[in-house]
């Protein structure tokens, strides 16, 4: 145990006094893991100030075990401390981490509360799902929705697979009895998208959320296209949030990153044989018992914090961080503009000749228009999917002469972007597995921005006019 009382540091840094810290008073139990944010730079220096910090502070007094720590030999000090377990994490030292949180907590307004906020791990796209399975071992089980975005699709798939990860896929409208069905015996965990990418089906959050907790293990739901601001799933039964914050939230294509929210009501020990990971000591951090130390409200995002994110190093770059900051001052105005605007270019397909069919949560002819009401009823997201009569190649001349909408991979920007899915982001897939999906060979995926409607209007009809 570590006892501060009264504590101030002073260093002289860059021949200015800097007052590190200024009549502290706390304790730390054995095993605790504490962190100290530093200075800018962070990193070595800032280890070497918060050691410094305890074994000479400038005033008060500081107690290891009940005896001053001024009045420990070096080797006793040494002893104390590796019993203690005094560990200052990379991850608290690391400035993108403070940036991104400080500018998160305005999030509170979209349903997420102050907890929960701090239960935002930011870190770098690719390893979003790997981050939040942290409890995932070989020989063990996923159920996942068919209609998932083509990339976690192979994720769960193929390199999964290789990891001694089976997984079974199910349609998002299946029923309770084929939805259960899918379970077994080693499953750990549920995982759909709220809208899918690019299929657009709505996730019946609640209809999930019963399966997963009648098979005692958590539901984990991608909010990316609707954010925060058009959809709550904590509020339907999700136990684990993802977001790609490349998408809406950074709003600009710039920088690549993601989030894992969790919700803190899932209750781990109830299901300990399925979860050792956090119901068992981790030698690795002294021993601690995550769901015990922590309870169910911080379990899991502080494993993912402490041990994924030490292991994997998966977290952005200060400036990174930065650039999402920025896109997240805005993210509420501009989603209301993208759903505004995709709602009218939605309406506008659906009557035009050249259009086969359209797909929009948010048209009332949509299969999903009764899940988007309930689940989402501000609004779903910008992205709009529809076919062009005359299949693959009139869509490929539809988007030839496109003027204003930018042909990339990228979604949920602020530009109008479009994207023949068959042949880019899902192309890995087969055709049977293309079907299953919801991405068919004529889909095209638009991605409209907050460019003026008309703009956007008109030159999808001089697009089609030349398809």
């Amino acid at each position: 145990m570590i006892r501060l009382e009264n504590v101030s540091k002073t260093f002289t840094d860059s021949n200015k006094e800097v007052h590190a810290v200024n009549n502290v008073s706390l304790t730390i139990n054995d095993g605790d893991i504490f962190g100290i944010i530093g200075f800018s730079g962070a990193g070595k220096s800032t280890l070497v100030r918060c050691i410094n910090l305890l074994e000479k502070p400038t005033d008060g007094k500081v107690f290891v075990d009940d005896a001053e720590i001024t009045a420990l030999s070096g080797k006793e000090l040494r002893k104390a401390r590796k019993k203690i377990g005094m560990i200052f994490q990379h991850f608290n030292l690391m400035p993108s981490r403070t940036i991104f949180g400080n500018v998160a907590y305005p999030l509170r307004g979209s349903g997420l509360s102050k907890e929960e906020i701090k239960a935002i791990i930011p870190h770098r796209d690719p390893m979003l799902l790997v981050d939040t399975v942290e409890e995932m071992e070989a020989g063990d089980h996923i159920v996942a929705s068919s209609t998932i975005y083509g990339g976690t699709f192979n994720l769960i798939s193929v390199t999964m697979k290789k990891m001694g990860i089976e997984a079974t896929f199910v349609d998002p409208l299946c029923t309770e009895e084929e939805l259960n069905a899918a379970f077994q015996p080693n499953t750990k965990v549920v995982f759909g998208e709220t809208i899918a990418n690019p299929a657009l089906t709505v996730l019946d959050i609640e209809k999930f959320a019963k399966a997963a907790h009648a098979h005692g293990v958590p539901l984990m739901v991608d909010n990316t296209f609707p954010t925060p601001v058009n959809c709550r799933p904590f509020e339907w039964g999700a136990d684990i949030v993802t977001h790609s914050t490349t998408k809406y939230m950074d709003g600009h294509g710039a920088v690549l990153g993601g989030a894992i929210v969790d919700g803190g009501k899932f209750d781990w020990m109830a299901h300990a044989e399925k979860f050792p990971g956090l119901c068992t000591p981790d030698e690795s951090y002294h021993g601690i018992t995550y769901a015990e130390r922590f309870g169910k409200e911080g379990a899991f995002i502080t494993k993912a914090t402490a041990q994924l994110m030490r292991d994997l190093g998966s977290i952005p770059s200060p400036h990174n961080a930065f650039l999402l900051g920025i896109g997240l001052e805005t993210l509420f105005l501009r989603v209301q503009r993208h759903c505004e605007n995709a709602q009218k270019v939605a309406e506008f397909l659906e009557e035009n000749e050249k259009v086969a069919w359209v797909n929009y949560p948010g048209l009332p002819s949509n299969k999903g228009f009764a899940l988007a009401q309930k689940y989402m009823p501000h609004g779903t997201s910008g992205v709009v999917s529809f076919g062009v009569k005359g299949g693959r190649e009139a869509a490929t001349r539809f988007m030839d002469h496109l003027e204003l909408a930018a042909i990339v991979t990228h979604v949920a920007d602020a530009r109008t972007c479009v994207l023949h899915p068959a042949s880019t982001t899902h192309r890995q897939l087969t055709d049977e597995q293309l079907d299953a999906a919801g991405v068919g060979p004529d889909l095209i995926r638009l991605s409209v921005g907050i460019e003026y409607v008309d703009d956007i209007i008109a030159d999808l009809r001089q697009a089609l006019e030349q398809a």
